[in-house]
């Protein structure tokens, strides 16, 4: 009994699922190679040297400066570009568009 092509191709994509559900590793399997009864492991950092942490805080002070002046210059130019849209908006001539609703 043949069913076509949209029915056939919906029972072999059915098919082609199950046999890759079989295959799938379940959660607890994936969670045996953890130990949680072991405490973590402290982290480790470098210790830097005071030029080391100052040349670090430099460099953050500068990004810092340079993204609020970023920010500083498109809100600007937004609000330029905003009030240049609210002035085309305001003296355009209606005169026609009235006329044309009349």
């Amino acid at each position: 009994m043949s069913f076509g092509g949209p029915i056939d191709s919906m029972i072999r994509s059915h098919k082609q699922n199950l046999s890759l559900l079989r295959k799938r590793q379940k959660l607890k399997d994936l969670y045996d190679d953890f130990d949680s009864s072991q405490p973590p492991k402290p982290m480790t950092f470098k210790e830097g040297s005071f030029s080391e942490i100052e040349r670090f805080k430099s460099r953050l002070k500068r990004e810092r400066r340079k993204n609020q002046w970023r920010f500083v210059y498109i809100v600007f130019i937004t609000l330029i570009i905003v009030m240049i849209i609210l002035y085309w908006v305001v003296s355009i001539d209606y005169s026609p568009v009235i006329d044309a609703i009349n």
